[in-house]
């Protein structure tokens, strides 16, 4: 990982150990640089951000997002030049005036995070299944899915939950045979019928 990292533009903090040789001990990078390589192109990179942070919103507990994440923040390299140190390439301070200007539109990839992000963190407010302490029920799927549930205790209402963690498109049959409904998209899912997931695609279905 830290090799991988490395060769897509990650800088590694490094400490020496008593016997002469060194360990890393801190991957310098934005989420969204270290879900991506450089030659992917930016619809890739929306997809698969926003599929990871999908999973990170339906875990129990509470979700914390970095605002360099809500802000599509990339490396940034002329801050560790400046400030020395490989930390600075996660900490990019911003002109209110330019970040409003690329949040309105002029940056597609900041404007694209900043928008979706956001709706995924307000449509996971909406869904009480979501709350902190519900349980958690993971599936057996595919190897390239992410199958899970939440779901309220006293009523048995909740979420299912599907991933497509790969780059190619994946069939799968869910674990329930009956209509759902997709509240990221609106689209109804007939769960009889096997379900076809795009790369990167997710589904919270209720």
């Amino acid at each position: 990982l830290v090799r991988d990292l490395a060769l897509e533009g990650a800088l590694v903090s490094y400490k020496n150990n008593p016997d002469g040789t060194t360990s890393p001990y801190e991957i310098n990078v934005t989420y969204l640089d270290a879900l991506n390589s450089e030659a992917d192109d930016d619809a890739t990179r929306l997809k698969r951000f926003l599929l990871a942070h999908a999973i990170l919103l339906v875990f129990p507990g509470v979700p914390a997002i970095y605002i360099q994440s809500i802000l599509g923040g990339r490396n940034y390299y002329d801050g560790v030049r400046a400030a020395g140190h490989n930390r600075a390439i996660n900490r990019q301070k911003y002109d209110l005036q330019q970040i409003e200007s690329a949040l309105a539109g002029g940056d597609w990839l900041r404007q694209q995070v900043y928008t979706r992000l956001g709706q995924l963190i307000q449509l996971r407010r909406r869904q009480p299944a979501f709350h902190p302490d519900n349980p958690m029920t993971i599936f057996d799927s595919e190897n390239a899915l992410l199958v899970l549930s939440r779901h309220q205790p006293e009523s048995g209402d909740g979420l299912l939950c599907v991933f497509n963690l790969s780059g190619r498109s994946v069939m799968t049959q869910l674990p329930v045979a009956h209509t759902l409904q997709d509240v990221v998209s609106g689209e109804k899912i007939d769960g009889t019928q096997p379900v076809k997931l795009d790369a990167w695609q997710f589904m919270w279905l209720r």
